[in-house]
């Protein structure tokens, strides 16, 4: 049990080491253009502001259209792109904020690196998992996965910005490197699994009439 306990430290050293030096990678290839830049989409996160005011104008929308085109319940599914990344994006919130932040309680980079510059304020939070990165692709999956067909090429611009502000988090140096890919697995995790029970929901509402 010691030595798997001695194997375990080593690895999280060894992976530490392994993070101090890409975010320190990042902070060499600063500049003054892409600090204003990804300082303006990781705030555009905050509290998961951009991704929120998505789902709820997803939702209006989705409602809206099929109470103006008169749909019958057998429709219902086609309400998914409107529900699907709401409740994805409240599943990412209770996984992320409320429980994982909380368990593991990881301190931030900048607390730990005395050569770490931070570019926005200090975070208040844990570290691990990235929130921002985990509402972002919660919402962007599944929006990607809700739309239609022919409407899959707004999916993938919303997920490539969540990719964008995922690297944002690291480029403005609050968080580790798997924070931000722990945020996006959770994240992602999420989007499945609130447009699966979304799905599900209407589905059996549609069947009920």
């Amino acid at each position: 049990m010691e030595k798997w306990k001695k194997r375990g430290f080593i690895m999280f050293e060894l992976l530490s080491v392994i993070e101090a030096d890409i975010l320190m990678l990042i902070q060499s290839a600063r500049n003054s253009f892409f600090n204003k830049f990804f300082i303006t989409v990781t705030k555009s996160g905050d509290h998961g502001f951009i991704w929120i005011i998505i789902a709820a104008v997803c939702l209006v929308v989705s409602v809206m259209f099929f109470i103006l085109k008169k749909r019958k319940r057998a429709d219902l599914g086609e309400l998914t792109i409107g529900f699907a990344p709401a409740l994805s994006l409240i599943f990412s919130f209770i996984s992320c904020n409320l429980i994982l932040k909380n368990a593991v309680a990881r301190i931030r980079p900048y607390e730990a690196m005395n050569d770490l510059s931070i570019l926005i304020p200090k975070e208040s939070d844990a570290s691990f998992p990235s929130g921002h990165s985990s509402a972002a692709f919660a919402c962007s999956v599944a929006l990607l996965i809700a739309l239609p067909k022919k409407y899959k090429w707004i999916g993938v611009i919303a997920v490539i910005y969540a990719s964008i502000m995922a690297f944002s988090r690291l480029y403005v140096g609050v968080h580790y490197p798997s924070d931000v890919v722990g945020g996006v697995l959770i994240g992602t995790a999420c989007a499945f699994a609130g447009t699966f029970l979304i799905r599900r929901i209407l589905e059996k509402t549609a069947n009920r009439g």
